[in-house]
């Protein structure tokens, strides 16, 4: 499938981007949720390695959420705001030293296992909290 934007403003550019990157967050978020599922149902983990930094995935979250209020559909990104509940999690558990920008977007899984009673990291790096 092509996209022909062309004709288009350059701005129509960053939509599309924007746009797309809901997709992939909500992937991310729906990832994450199968996966601590799984685990806490008897059916093991994945290994998660670095995607994407935190700040750069919440960036493009708030600017998805803020285009989605001007355009009027303010509660069609449902996923994407719980990505973004779950992404401001993450930077908070940057709390113990490390920047922010350090922190990957991979551990909105280590949320969604907290969230279900579950410790933070799956010990697949051997640093099991």
């Amino acid at each position: 499938m092509t996209i022909d934007m062309s004709d288009e403003p350059v701005g129509k550019a960053l939509l599309l981007k924007i746009t797309g990157n809901t997709f992939i967050g909500s992937m991310v978020e729906t990832l994450a949720e199968g996966l601590v599922f799984a685990e806490k149902s008897g059916g093991g983990y994945l290994r998660q390695e670095p995607l994407f930094s935190v700040p750069l995935a919440l960036k493009d979250v708030n600017h998805a959420l803020k285009l989605a209020l001007a355009s009027g559909c303010p509660d069609v990104l449902k996923i994407t705001k719980t990505l973004e509940e779950h992404l401001e999690k993450v930077s908070a558990a940057a709390g113990d030293g490390r920047p922010a920008e350090n922190c990957d977007f991979a551990g909105v899984y280590g949320v969604v296992r907290t969230d279900a009673g579950l410790p933070f990291d799956n010990g697949s790096l051997g640093n099991e909290k």
